[in-house]
């Protein structure tokens, strides 16, 4: 068979074939280019390490982190060009909003306490209360805090989508009506990007 197409086409003919079947496979072929530009949702670490002052017997104390004052028990005075006046910020641009999941990394730290409630404060012309989530998406139901003596416990703040960046601060109130040594207590932040928000 193949003698008799070399011999029907000759050596031209079969490399004129070749060209064709290669000109019709290259027509198959199809490019397209997607041009990628990094949208303006983020995360930014604020003050990472704080220093409170406890007493024996505080009922329904407050303290801050970042805080101010005597231990940590007064909000700081805000600048967004200095980190160490928020806990974390957010910016979301008009596509996608932001959840951001707050909890403890140990909740056995907190074994002392007899209350230990975590809320979060926004920066908007002075520090307020920022709502909680117990989820990320915008379906998720409101709490009024985060339980940190409960395993497992944590919040959201959402920030909508919007064109902005907010600054956040964490909020506790305890109780602590022992003379035990108070230990570190360690909070974790998990910044989600979210369509629903």
């Amino acid at each position: 068979m193949t003698n008799n197409l070399r011999t029907i086409l000759g050596v031209k003919g079969i490399i004129c074939l070749v060209a064709l079947i290669a000109i019709v496979i290259a027509q198959l072929t199809y490019t397209a280019t997607v041009n990628i530009t990094l949208g303006q949702t983020g995360y930014g670490q604020g003050k990472s390490t704080e220093s409170w002052t406890i007493y024996e017997n505080d009922i329904d104390e407050v303290r801050y982190l970042p805080g101010a004052g005597t231990g940590g028990n007064a909000t700081p005075t805000f600048n967004a060009g200095d980190s160490n006046t928020y806990a974390f910020k957010v910016t979301t641009d008009t596509v996608k909003g932001m959840a951001v999941k707050i909890e403890l990394v140990d909740y056995t730290k907190t074994e002392n306490f007899t209350k230990f409630e975590i809320t979060a404060m926004w920066y908007n012309s002075g520090w307020q209360i920022a709502q909680l989530y117990d989820g990320p998406t915008a379906s998720a139901g409101t709490i009024s805090f985060i339980n940190g003596k409960t395993s497992g416990a944590s919040g959201y703040v959402h920030q909508a989508r919007s064109t902005s960046t907010r600054y956040y601060l964490i909020k506790v109130t305890y109780s602590y009506p022992t003379t035990a040594s108070a230990p570190s207590i360690q909070f974790r932040y998990t910044p989600t990007p979210e369509d629903t928000l």
